[in-house]
């Protein structure tokens, strides 16, 4: 499938969900109920009949930030008015109110909502959301005043307390759930790409070493609990001391899909090194601390999820040229980042998930089928290298220095016994870290060097002098593949010769350059003998191939004659 097609197809995917999701948006259609005015009051009056008496300037406009701050037992006053053509159906009076209340139609109480009182101690919460049957013979087509007595003791400070009223009838009361299919859809679309993924992996025997699996089944999890916290109040409802619990829960989950989503990208589509993942979380502590020192969790919540597509952008937009695959996601999160900006509310009621669900479907199915075509690879890798290892092992048993070192023992033998039994004891231990080395993946810088200064400790014992093996850098905390300095340093004895290599010896450098490891080893290059070629023999091929079995994208390769001696460089992504 081309990257065309595949941004045709996702955007048009994208365009589909977030219509649907609008559309059942607009089914539930405004109340044909009209409110006329909206008042409240702080006046102490314990009655409904204390509160009808009280005068009008004790009233004054429903002030959403104001109410957020009162906790005392407090009045509401609603006037409203009937439709004229609805007489005759019985309605259902929803009051979304972060408070204990009791309700009166037109002075008669029609229920209780928890049980306000004046002392934190003494009040029962209410629900966030409470429903009451208005029957006909309480909702005709006049004008009705709503009255509601309320206290909020048992809930932190808020940017507003988003008090309201909605007069529906049952037909469009059963319209809110349309909408959560929807989520409902997401939820099962994230859970099967989750099972798919995880059975994919579990199919395969051997898989290269994958950084990015942590951070995307991180962002499965926050995939799946994210439409569970956004609904938990439309479908299963909760008390009003619940409610920053809830908006703490989305808004926290909101900032961990901030942060998986780029540092998944960065693991998926570049080297996920230790200097980009700590400049990404820097870049997302800037964009936490500019979302808590806003007011409103709505807003907060808004600038995290922006930020977090913002955050992918900048992550996948550097390879746009180089890597045709990104540019399908890049359109998507284009999109994603334009709606953000374009429906701002909608995007906070649930286009998020919906289209996080969208880039998770996509991003576990491409994970999946690039983990494959890894594993693949890996196998590829691992049938080559275990040939050469053979190789390099028999290699091992008849190189020149050796088959010269053991011609050495025998008139070591007979002019200088103790030299001898030290050859005997260099070989024994030669073998033995050989052998080791063979069966491990990866072994130390330290375990490395230490079987190369054995195999020139071999060679100058048999040969009657010294070969240095210098070391310029930190090899602590380094790891490679087993036996590929081995290689290089036997190659040196071969082609150089012994006498080249103890007057010029060795020399290893070990070079950190930005988020790279590089080990430059050089030998000498005896000017009597041809250079060995680029390619290389056995030994070479099996540097290459161990080297692109741990990275079979971040590792290189290369040698040659550098200033008269022979250079190899070998280089890796750090941290990996």
């Amino acid at each position: 499938m081309s990257w065309r097609f595949q941004t045709l197809l996702l955007q048009i995917l994208l365009a589909a969900l977030a219509g649907l999701w609008l559309v059942a948006s607009d089914m539930q259609d405004d109340s044909a109920w009209t409110v006329e005015q909206a008042e409240m009051t702080a006046a102490p009056a314990s009655t409904i009949d204390l509160a009808n008496a009280l005068p009008t300037n004790a009233w004054r406009p429903l002030d959403q930030p104001e109410l957020a701050r009162w906790r005392d037992p407090y009045w509401l006053r609603f006037s409203v008015r009937a439709p004229d053509a609805g007489a005759h159906h019985a309605w259902l009076l929803t009051l979304s109110l972060r408070a204990a209340s009791e309700v009166y139609w037109d002075g008669r109480f029609i229920g209780s909502n928890g049980v306000p009182a004046a002392q934190a101690i003494d009040e029962v919460p209410g629900r966030v959301d409470s429903q009451f049957v208005l029957d006909r013979a309480i909702s005709g087509p006049d004008e009705h005043v709503l009255m509601i007595r309320a206290s909020s003791h048992r809930i932190g400070s808020m940017a507003s307390a988003d008090a309201g009223i909605r007069v529906l009838s049952y037909a469009q009361a059963r319209r809110y759930a349309w909408r959560w299919l929807i989520v409902a859809l997401a939820l099962g679309a994230i859970a099967s790409a989750l099972a798919y993924w995880a059975i994919d992996l579990r199919a395969q025997s051997t898989v290269a070493r994958d950084l990015g699996r942590p951070w995307l089944l991180a962002l499965g999890a926050v995939g799946l609990l994210l439409p569970l916290a956004e609904s938990w109040r439309s479908l299963f409802g909760y008390t009003y001391d619940w409610h920053a619990i809830r908006l703490a829960t989305i808004f926290w989950l909101h900032a961990a899909a901030a942060l998986f989503l780029p540092c998944y990208l960065v693991a998926r589509f570049a080297a996920a090194t230790r200097v980009r993942l700590g400049a990404l979380g820097a870049a997302w502590l800037l964009l936490l601390a500019l979302a808590l020192s806003l007011d409103g969790y709505d807003v907060r919540s808004w600038v995290v999820q922006f930020g977090g597509l913002v955050l992918a952008l900048v992550v996948v937009c550097p390879p746009w040229r180089a890597r045709p695959e990104v540019r399908p996601l890049c359109a998507l999160l284009l999109s994603a980042a334009l709606m953000a900006m374009y429906w701002p509310g909608a995007f906070l009621d649930g286009l998020y998930f919906v289209v996080l669900a969208l880039l998770m479907v996509c991003l576990m199915l491409d994970h999946a089928a690039h983990t494959r075509r890894l594993g693949e690879l890996h196998a590829r890798l691992s049938a080559e290298r275990d040939r050469l290892r053979l190789q390099l092992l028999r290699r091992a048993i008849q190189p020149h220095w050796l088959m010269n070192s053991l011609t050495s023992l025998q008139e070591l033998i007979e002019q200088a016994p103790e030299r001898a039994s030290r050859l005997v004891e260099l070989l024994a231990e030669h073998f033995g870290l050989l052998r080791a080395h063979s069966e491990r993946d990866q072994v130390s810088l330290a375990d490395e060097l230490a079987l190369c200064r054995v195999q020139l400790d071999i060679a100058g014992l048999a040969q009657r002098g010294h070969v240095e093996l210098r070391v310029e850098g930190d090899a602590a905390g380094i790891h490679l593949p087993p036996g590929v300095l081995h290689c290089l340093v036997e190659n040196g004895l071969t082609h150089a010769g012994f006498r080249a290599c103890v007057e010029q010896g060795f020399a290893l450098r070990i070079e950190r350059p930005g988020d790279r490891l590089r080990l430059v080893l050089c030998a000498p290059l005896a000017p009597a003998r041809p250079p060995p070629t680029p390619d290389g023999g056995t030994g070479t091929r099996y540097v290459r191939a161990s080297l692109k079995r741990l990275w079979p994208q971040g590792a290189s390769f290369a040698d040659g004659p550098q200033e008269g001696r022979w250079c190899s460089e070998l280089e890796w992504p750090c941290g990996s």
